[in-house]
């Protein structure tokens, strides 16, 4: 299980935080024989979709914009 409960994306403002997932896995490991081992994973079997990464920056598109708050979020890949 993997669980990510509102993170905080700025230093300076706690109210500014990622949002909460969580995601469940389920992995397994058999021995064969000596240096042979199986293995087997299953991710997210909830197929819940979620967001990987979640940034929070401050952007301008020139030097002398003014500063504009962006976020940004990176899906999971499946």
């Amino acid at each position: 299980m993997r669980a990510i409960n509102h993170y905080r994306l700025d230093g300076d403002d706690p109210s500014i935080v990622a949002s909460g997932h969580t995601v469940f896995d389920l992995g397994m490991a058999k021995a064969i024989r000596r240096g042979i081992e199986f293995n087997l994973s299953l991710d997210n079997l909830t197929n819940r979709d979620y967001y990987e990464t979640q940034n929070y920056f401050d952007s301008r598109v020139t030097p002398l914009a003014p500063i504009v708050a962006a976020y940004t979020a990176l899906p999971a890949i499946r």
